[in-house]
């Protein structure tokens, strides 16, 4: 049986918000969490949270999730001072990444630097 598998953060003023969360559909129109709704992957690195996850399958049959590093919720007030300027200049200049061969087991996170620091 052919299922859907939505990868999405919740948008949270904690930090389990901007973690990894799955849902799955048989006809893409009615969800159901994975994992009782808790997520299922962590981010424990840079910003320690994560938005705007993706998920791609390779021609291997390799899965690869990858998300903005970003967490509001750690940093908007303490480090960024409730300021979209200072995020946009000062953020993470990373994408985070994991690594699946049947979507049940997952690698770590890795660090994928995309833009020099402070680039803007």
């Amino acid at each position: 049986m052919q299922h859907f598998l939505f990868v999405h953060f919740k948008e949270r003023r904690t930090p389990d918000g901007e973690q990894i969360y799955f849902a799955v559909s048989r006809d893409g129109f009615t969800w159901e969490q994975i994992n009782n709704g808790q997520p299922v992957l962590w981010a424990v690195l840079n910003e320690k949270g994560v938005r705007d996850a993706t998920i791609v399958r390779t021609d291997d049959g390799k899965f690869y999730i990858i998300a903005t590093d970003l967490s509001l919720a750690y940093n908007m007030r303490s480090v960024y001072g409730n300021n979209w300027q200072r995020v946009q200049r000062e953020g993470s200049s990373s994408l985070m990444m994991w690594e699946s061969s049947d979507l049940l087991h997952w690698s770590a996170e890795k660090e994928l630097k995309v833009r020099p620091a402070g680039s803007g």
